[in-house]
Formats: C-alpha cells, sequence, structure tokens
C-alpha cells in the first residue's frame, strides 16, 4: 500500500519536532509501507522534525516549491500540487 503524510499539522505540530512515542510507530509503519513524506520546508527542516531515521526510512520526501514562492496565490497553489 502506498501512503503520502503531510509533515506540518499531520505527522508533526507545526514546525515542531516529532512526538517519541509516535516516532517509533511510524518509523515501524515505514519498515511495512510504501511511504512518501511531502513538506512545505527545506528537507533540512523536514529532517530536523522527524529525524535521520523517518527520513532515510521512507521511499521518498517531497518538497513542493511553495516553500520557496510563499506570495504564490491560492488558486495557484492548488495548480502546482
Amino acid at each position: 500500500m502506498n501512503y503520502v503524510f503531510d509533515v506540518d499539522g499531520t505527522l508533526t505540530p507545526s514546525s515542531k519536532e516529532i512526538d517519541k512515542e509516535f516516532e517509533e510507530f511510524f518509523l515501524d509503519f515505514t519498515t511495512n509501507n510504501n511511504v512518501t513524506i511531502v513538506g512545505g520546508s527545506t528537507y533540512d527542516m523536514i529532517k530536523e522534525q522527524l529525524g535521520e531515521s523517518i527520513c532515510n526510512g521512507v521511499d521518498s520526501v517531497f518538497i513542493h516549491l511553495l516553500a520557496f514562492f510563499p506570495a504564490v496565490s491560492q488558486k495557484t497553489r492548488l495548480l502546482l500540487l
């Protein structure tokens, strides 16, 4: 099964580190499933929030362009994603 998760507000509170108990559960989940992480910040920030183990354990990490173009309108954002 394939799964896609957003970082802020889904796997972590916005701009915070992942809960340690949830981190253990999620690491186990990534070993049994195809997981992609989607974030709106830099890879380094995502790695800081989720930890190196999760970033290395998922199938891919997708950084969407809005992290680098915050002034894009909401309508355009939907098209980019």
